[in-house]
C-alpha cells in the first residue's frame, strides 16, 4: 500500500500522455494503482482483495513494459 501510494501513484496520476502507452492501459494502470494505494475505496479489504490487486498490478506492468518495448521497435 505505501509503495503504491509514495511511488506508483505519482507516475500514473501525472498521465503517459507521451509514454507511447494506450489510453486504456494508461486507465487501467492508474485505477489499479488508486486501488492499491488506497484500498478502502474498494469493494472487498481482505488480504486475498490485497493479493488479487498486486497480481492486477503486476499484470498491467508487464503489459506495459510490452507496449514500450514495441514502440521502440
Amino acid at each position: 500500500q505505501v509503495i503504491c501510494d509514495k511511488i506508483f501513484r505519482h507516475w500514473f496520476s501525472s498521465g503517459l500522455r507521451s509514454s507511447g502507452l494506450s489510453f486504456s492501459l494508461q486507465r487501467q494502470l492508474r485505477e489499479a494503482v488508486q486501488e492499491c494505494a488506497d484500498p478502502r475505496h474498494t469493494a472487498h479489504s481482505s488480504p486475498r482483495a490485497a493479493s488479487d490487486v498486486f497480481r492486477k498490478l503486476r499484470r498491467l506492468l508487464r503489459a506495459t513494459q510490452k507496449e514500450l518495448q514495441e514502440a521502440e521497435k
